[in-house]
């Protein structure tokens, strides 16, 4: 706008800002942000917010940090959003702690948390390993009397799976389909099944997809990867080779090229998947989950 003779004002730069955290263009966002301050108008606490969400995005808390310090120091009050964000860049191992002194410091400052502050925190114990208070968060929340959404549960149930805790991830989902919080999603039940999954629990994952099929959800194709994993860690071959042909269907699986080739050959051969030793579909599979053994395979 600038080079056409037009200068921006307060809510373009906002606007500006806004589209540069989609990206998690966190270099743009702060240039975009100077720019505003040095036309001599006062930055708009959206437009700070935005910078702090593209640091987030990007998972700089570092800079997270440093502009949540100059906003206050321009005598820009924090809001929500600010927090939500803070909470949301402590995505590394170990900034656990700091996102539950923003979510302290939150409270302090008498803002409410919300499901956005909650999903973030929840990101935070992933990071960390902190499945047990991510649990120890949720309880805390309904304590007060709120009732958290499907977003938030669903945060709540990917930490778990993280941590292969598929005991309490099928726990929060039996809650959730008995009324006791909102109605599980598609993502709700890819999160199950992929805490069954890491769990070891394949004949558990497969009642989770059927149950999901009942409720009339469709299964993403990261869904069909976690239970077609499942299904070939406990030999189960004819649901694999059925769950192979839908991700081959949808052309959209989240696998890797060289693993999706594999089961191609082995797949062609569905006689052959029976009579295979343990031992050797151990190692055929682990040859499919490893692209430098795939190819050493092929080759």
């Amino acid at each position: 706008m600038g080079r056409a003779g037009i200068v921006p004002d307060g809510p373009a730069y906002t606007a500006a800002i806004a589209a540069a955290a989609r990206l998690a263009d966190w270099q743009r966002a702060w240039a975009l942000l100077s720019d505003a301050r040095r036309g001599g108008g006062a930055a708009p606490v959206r437009a700070w917010n935005g910078v702090i969400c593209a640091c987030s995005r990007a998972g700089r808390l570092d800079r997270a940090r440093e502009a949540a310090a100059r906003m206050r120091a321009a005598g820009v009050a924090p809001t929500a959003a600010t927090y939500n964000a803070l909470i949301g860049a402590c995505r590394a191992p170990g900034q656990y702690a700091t996102a539950r002194e923003y979510e302290r410091e939150m409270a302090r400052a008498g803002l409410p948390a919300d499901d956005f502050t909650l999903s973030a925190l929840f990101g935070a114990c992933a990071a960390d390993g902190q499945w047990e208070a991510a649990l120890d968060a949720m309880r805390a929340a309904r304590a007060t009397g709120r009732r958290p959404g499907v977003q938030a549960h669903n945060a709540l149930l990917r930490t778990l799976a993280g941590g292969a805790q598929w005991r309490h991830a099928r726990a929060v989902l039996e809650g959730m389909a008995g009324g006791e919080g909102p109605a599980p999603d598609a993502a709700s039940f890819a999160a199950l099944i992929l805490a069954l999954e890491r769990g070891g629990k394949y004949e558990e994952a497969w009642e989770a997809y059927n149950q999901l099929q009942a409720r009339g959800l469709k299964p993403t194709s990261d869904t069909l990867c976690a239970l077609l994993r499942a299904c070939e860690a406990g030999q189960q071959w004819e649901r694999a080779i059925d769950l192979f042909n839908q991700l081959k269907a949808q052309a959209q699986a989240e696998l890797p090229p060289s693993g999706m080739a594999l089961r191609s050959i082995l797949y062609s051969m569905p006689l052959l998947m029976h009579a295979l030793p343990p031992s050797l579909v151990a190692t055929a599979r682990a040859a499919v989950e490893s692209g430098r053994k795939t190819r050493a395979l092929l080759d």
